[in-house]
């Protein structure tokens, strides 16, 4: 029989009517369901859940401050990656042992064993999120309120000192190994600078400059030599006329000499002759001789041989004297030969020690630019580590002094007073809203699916035949069925102690929780 092919109100009715002969089943079932519910309510396992929030302030408020000047260690990275860092340092053993023995999990005496396995229960029920930018939140459940509590506030406070004691840690570390790589730059520089200077004064002492000043040495030599071997050729055309000069003057002196006697003869010749005179006559023959004498040497005297204006005009003491002075000329310039081509040998020399060096110029120069830009790069490098130094110094003292402020309880772990999840009476009120429905739900699904013909409309109209007419119900005598009162009445009953049970049920409970209510 399709009931649905009934009218509504029919339909409403008729289950109705069901109810009403299956009245006693359905409080049984509500019943049934109710204590099911009650019980299931007193014995759930319950879940306390008692939370802490931690600020974890990555930039702090000093950091604006020291922008470019110093680096603060960070916690950086996206937040579930600071979440897992954050379970790591959390659920490592310097937290963990500690909280799970002061939160009362096991004794200070237990083994080694026993704390590790104890510390994985315990992890299970701990979880770890982000409650907002720079917020952690650590949650941990128990059956047990108390436990719970004390946990999330140990943790929280572990959590904190833990990473402080971290970022310190992590900010000395770097200031030890920044100043471990100074003082190892230090003696690199000190080492560079010492063959540095060692190098220079051993060019020094070579006399090895730069390649400027090698060259400019090296052309003023070269000047100097040609301007000397001028000068030299300019004194040897010089000694060479003086030689000329005193060879002519040789000669000269001679004429003169001889000129000279000529002279003094022919001066004796005529005070003779004048003599003669005195006493004789000219065609005397001794007067006559002398003349031809004096002729004689006249004629010598005014001869080519004497022909020089000295033989006439200048005397021996004047010859003497330009001869002298031409020969004192003549030492004169050969000394300043000598000392010229003195000086032109030592020119020569200087300027091949000057070509060798220019030879080892190159050498010289790349090894001392090597030395020098190592000492460069050392120095550089040496001044970038002073400053990274000071900077993680300060660095160190940020850390130090905002410990207050970058790691903090935003929220303190609290004792949690109710469990999660499904409460009491959550759990016991669900049974009397089921026992109804499940029951009628029941009910309703066998009055639709039975096979009894409930009404006379279903003939007439669901299957289209005709009503001859229409018996009523009448009960055997032997049935067994109840007085309909009998059922009416145990069915209250049944509904009344399931309402006492539930009231005295809730009395307990709320017994349990502290909540004083008079029934009186």
């Amino acid at each position: 029989m399709n009931i649905l092919q009934l009218p509504p109100n029919l339909i409403i009715k008729l289950f109705f009517e069901l109810a009403k002969k299956k009245i006693l089943w359905l409080c049984a079932g509500f019943a049934i369901i109710c204590f099911m519910f009650l019980a299931a309510a007193f014995i759930w396992p319950k879940s306390y859940t008692s939370y802490t929030t931690v600020l974890a302030d990555k930039s702090g408020v000093l950091s604006p401050l020291m922008e470019g000047a110093a680096v603060t260690t960070e916690t950086g990275g996206p937040a579930g990656q600071r979440i897992e860092l954050y379970k790591e340092m959390l659920f490592g053993a310097n937290i963990m042992q500690p909280v799970i023995v002061n939160a009362g999990w096991v004794s200070s005496d237990a083994s080694d064993v026993v704390k590790a396995r104890t510390t994985i229960e315990v992890i299970e029920n701990i979880e770890v999120s982000s409650a907002g930018p720079n917020l952690v939140r650590i949650e941990v459940s128990d059956t047990d309120p108390e436990k719970a509590y004390l946990t999330a506030k140990l943790l929280g406070d572990g959590f904190i000192e833990e990473s402080l004691n971290s970022k310190q840690r992590e900010s000395r570390a770097a200031f030890e190994f920044v100043d471990k790589q100074v003082n190892d730059y230090h003696n690199k520089l000190l080492k560079a600078e010492q063959k540095l200077k060692e190098y220079k004064t051993i060019a020094m002492g070579e006399h090895v400059g730069d390649e400027l000043s090698v060259f400019d040495r090296i052309g003023d030599l070269r000047a100097s030599i040609e301007e000397l071997s001028l000068q030299v050729q300019e004194e040897r055309i010089r000694e060479r006329a003086l030689m000329s000069q005193l060879a002519g003057e040789k000669q000269l002196g001679a004429s003169v000499q001889r000129a000279g006697g000529l002279t003094s003869r022919i001066a004796a010749l005529e005070q003779e002759l004048a003599t003669l005179r005195l006493d004789y006559h000219d065609t005397y023959p001794d007067v006559v001789r002398l003349k031809h004498q004096i002729s004689d040497l006249k004629e010598m005297l005014n001869s080519g041989d004497s022909s020089s204006p000295f033989a006439t005009s200048a005397g021996v003491g004047d010859l003497d004297t330009v001869y002298g002075a031409l020969r004192d000329q003549l030492i004169n310039t050969k000394t300043n030969i000598a000392a010229l081509n003195s000086r032109h040998a030592q020119s020569k020399k200087l300027l091949e020690v000057e070509l060798e060096r220019a030879k080892k110029l190159p050498g010289v120069e790349a090894e001392l630019a090597e030395l020098t830009r190592d000492y460069d790069v050392t120095n550089d490098v040496y001044q970038d580590l002073v400053k990274r130094r000071e900077n993680a110094r300060v660095s160190m003292n940020i850390d130090v002094e905002q410990s207050s402020q970058r790691f903090a309880i935003q929220e303190p772990a609290l004792l949690p007073l109710t469990s999660d999840g499904l409460r009491f009476f959550q759990v016991a009120g669900m049974g009397p809203l089921l026992g109804l429905l499940v029951p009628l739900s029941i009910l309703f699904a066998f009055f639709q699916v039975g096979t009894n013909i409930r009404d006379k409309s279903y003939i007439t109209k669901s299957m289209g035949a005709k009503l001859l007419g229409e018996i009523s119900f009448a009960p055997l005598p032997n049935s067994k069925r109840p007085p309909s009162r009998i059922t009416l009445f145990a069915s209250l009953a049944i509904v009344a102690i399931v309402v006492n049970v539930f009231i005295f049920a809730v009395y307990i409970k709320m017994q349990q929780l502290g909540i004083s209510i008079s029934l009186v």
